[in-house]
């Protein structure tokens, strides 16, 4: 599509002054679009530089977290470095900030004094809880967030009460991608007033928009989640089979046409004519009969062979991975989803660019020294150098009128779109007659829309291409011709067959089309153009280790992270995208697919393991750790931390929580002390000290327990249950839950996940269908 440009963020100046996880990464990811970011250093350094594992002496996290940035020290409790920071905020087109209330207000940085400073300035705030409500000053952590989000309650084997996902970090890099969404969002808003505005991003927030389909079912059905090991609650077959070889393959079936080729592949054609087994929705409700069938089947045969035979009839498959196997993979190597850095502290393989862009490609650097490029940045600020050129009002959304045309079905694709209606886009769903296989997945509403498919399609008009190829490729080609966005997961051999065979095909249709091609494995490689699904993006990558018990069945995360992960990195793509166009007038092609979008986001698990200096942590041991459910109390698990970078009081407040449980004898225990640290998070030692505590907290309601914690500056909550999480003041105070109107009633949904200071996203009504009123006004 032209001559090709740096990323699509080139010439926007970014000033992160953020601490440990969620707010670095929404840097790195914007300076990995291309934009010029600057990172404010304590003197005292970031934490996360301490943070196990280190190599070399530093914390991989810190590593991975700050790739693609500058790196200088102020001291921002000092006037003098308060005020370079307000000039260089001065000069800047974003700011990132994530303290606890009140603390950037402190240390001059403000939403207020920077406004005044300069009011074209997109200021991000990211918090644990939000900035209203009752916890809007609590700190928050990853393991908090999964325990108070209802997160870990959507995981473990069928019974289990819950498991906490042992990837530590994996939540916060969540609301860094939401981050993301909202800063483009508002800096494509600044292109209409010529105002910037204050970017409100909370991990609460994050952490329910990565549960976006269970939420649907939630709040659409009231079908309240139960963990169900490797299957999920929606599709079958979709889950892991043990094979002959004690091996186990991970198999999805998504519509009628795989369905019959798994038939064929395991020599069961009569289970096509089975009147239980006809559609998605009656094998969802005959579960336990099919898995009666299947089981002895694929324990009959090994593994490999079932992989072969599946792939041969066009079913998703895939076999669970570890570090050394998805950093050598083919497909992950042909598409760039690991990215291999030199650093000052040796060589780490990093998540990949989560998208790829044909015209404004993008590229990963290593992170700077610590402190490294002060003098040179503050010299450039003195001689003026870093003078930002004012952004001219326009007068005109590049979102309002946006012409979406979406061509694709399941979780990613829909999303993407679902979100930009939100921003103001008008959104066109089109469907093959076969139509998006998400209509068949239950639960549904009661005129029997699948609650799924209204949460994700809702704010659209929908649309059937009928006909023969050729009459589809005409009137699709008709569509875009006159569309800014197209959002497909066609293979690229379906996309050629409509005259869309790539980024020059569709440059010559519409010059100013921007196309985001989602797929399951990525377009490169062997696996390219091959069926996949969330659990075999979720066992190729990885996570699966992190869940349940090694040596038993593999199970799955309950929530899509594949599919939800990807749907937020299209919507970025899309706007950065728009935002590249403005400049250079052209559209360009973005490649995304589910396996690189969870290896993106498991950048700090991928640092972590390629050369620790000790086997220390969760991030290196934490596949092989038992499952983590919680410290009991007399009602509901809880998880909580005190001290070093997770509590601000560090000893002194736990010496004073341990003695108000009743537990002042292991104020003398060294088992306690170590580094400065309570050792209260996941791994061997706080497994060994947890009977010492609960003996203390069972007397306790978890309500209490949390209080005191919090009361002493550590950090805590309970597992909560999504009915209980609903019902709290922090959810309502955010205006989280939404009401639409339906055909047969109100269906409630989430709301955009991101607050903006100068305008709203519009929640609108069902997808309105040919044929029928349009509903979508709410």
């Amino acid at each position: 599509m032209g001559a090709k440009m740096a990323g699509p963020l080139t010439g926007l100046r970014v000033i992160d002054a953020s601490i440990m996880a969620a707010g670095p990464w929404t840097g790195t990811l914007l300076g990995e679009l291309g934009a010029e970011v600057i990172k404010i250093e304590p003197p005292s350094g970031d934490g996360t530089r301490w943070v196990e594992p280190s190599q070399r002496g530093m914390g991989t996290n810190f590593i991975c977290l700050n790739v693609n940035k500058q790196d200088i020290t102020l001291d921002l409790k000092k006037v003098e470095d308060q005020a370079i920071a307000l000039d260089l905020c001065a000069n800047a087109d974003i700011f990132i900030q994530n303290f606890r209330g009140g603390v950037i207000e402190r240390l001059g940085l403000g939403y207020a004094a920077l406004k005044a400073r300069n009011p074209q300035l997109i200021y991000c705030s990211i918090s644990g809880f939000g900035e209203t409500g009752p916890l809007a000053k609590e700190a928050c952590a990853d393991f908090i967030m999964q325990a108070y989000s209802g997160f870990a309650r959507l995981n473990g084997r069928p019974g289990d009460p819950l498991e906490a996902f042992r990837f530590s970090g994996f939540v916060d890099l969540t609301t860094s991608s939401v981050a993301v969404e909202g800063i483009l969002a508002a800096l494509l808003e600044r292109s209409r007033t010529g105002h910037g505005q204050k970017v409100e991003v909370s991990m609460l927030q994050a952490a329910l928009e990565m549960q976006f389909t269970r939420m649907a079912e939630i709040l659409g059905a009231g079908r309240l989640f139960e963990p169900m090991g490797s299957q999920s609650p929606g599709l079958v077959p979709d889950r892991v089979f043990a094979t002959l070889d004690h091996g186990e393959v991970f198999v999805t079936v998504h519509d009628a046409a795989q369905w019959a080729g798994f038939c064929s592949a395991i020599e069961r054609p009569d289970l096509v004519a089975d009147p239980r087994f006809a559609s998605n929705a009656a094998r969802v409700d005959n579960r336990a009969a099919l898995d009666a069938e299947l089981e002895p089947i694929f324990a009959a045969r090994p593994m490999i062979w079932w992989m072969r035979i599946l792939e041969r009839h066009g079913v998703a498959c895939a076999l669970a991975q570890h570090f050394e196997q998805l950093r050598h993979h083919a497909q992950i190597c042909a598409n760039d989803m690991v990215a291999q850095i030199e650093t000052a502290w040796g060589r780490l393989s990093i998540g990949g660019l989560p998208w790829h862009f044909s015209a404004t490609p993008c590229a990963v650097t290593p992170p700077p020294v610590p402190g490294a490029d002060t003098e040179r940045v503050l010299q450039r600020l003195k001689d003026g150098a870093l003078a930002r050129k004012p952004v001219a009002a326009t007068g005109r959304s590049l979102t309002e009128g946006l012409r979406v045309v979406e061509l694709a079905s399941g979780v990613s694709g829909p999303m993407a779109g679902c979100r930009l209606a939100d921003l103001g886009a008008d959104v066109v769903k089109l469907e093959t007659q076969d139509g998006d296989w998400m209509r068949g997945c239950p639960p549904f509403l009661a005129d029997g829309t699948s609650a799924v498919f209204f949460a994700l399609n809702r704010g659209k008009r929908g649309q059937r291409l009928a006909g023969e190829d050729a009459e589809q490729a005409r009137t699709l080609r008709e569509m875009l011709a006159k569309a800014d966005v197209f959002i497909t997961d066609l293979s690229a051999a379906r996309l050629a067959s409509l005259g869309l065979a790539d980024a020059e095909a569709a440059r010559a249709l519409n010059p100013r089309l921007i196309v985001a091609q989602i797929s399951a494995f990525g377009a490169h490689g062997p696996l390219a153009g091959k069926p996949g699904s969330e659990l075999c993006a979720q066992a190729m990558s990885g996570y699966t280790r992190y869940v349940g018990t090694g040596g038993e069945p593999s199970i799955r995360l309950g929530a899509d992270v594949g599919g939800c992960s990807t749907g937020i990195f299209a919507t970025q793509a899309v706007l950065a995208a728009l935002h590249a166009r403005e400049a250079s007038g052209t559209g360009q092609w973005v490649d995304l697919s589910m396996l690189n979008s969870l290896l993106a986001l498991k950048t700090v698990h991928l640092a972590a393991q390629s050369d620790p200096d000790r086997f220390e942590g969760p991030r290196v041991g934490g596949a092989y750790d038992p499952p983590e459910r919680g410290w009991r109390t007399a009602d509901a698990p809880i998880t909580f931390a005190f001290g070093g970078s997770v509590g601000a009081e560090g000893r002194p407040g736990w010496a004073q929580f341990v003695e108000t449980v009743g537990l002042s004898h292991l104020l003398d225990d060294p088992r306690f002390d170590k580094n400065g640290r309570r050792t209260t998070g996941l791994g061997p030692a706080a497994r060994e000290l947890k009977p010492e505590y609960e003996a203390g907290f069972l007397t306790r309601p978890s309500s209490e327990v949390v209080a005191r914690v919090r009361g002493f500056g550590g950090l805590a909550s309970a597992y909560l249950s999504h009915e209980d999480l609903l019902a709290e003041p922090q959810v309502q105070a955010l205006d989280i839950v939404r009401t639409l109107p339906s055909a047969t009633g109100n269906v409630n949904i989430l709301s955009y996940p991101v607050l903006f200071s100068d305008f709203k996203p519009i929640i609108r009504g069902p997808l309105a269908e040919e044929g029928t009123p349009d509903r979508r006004t709410a």
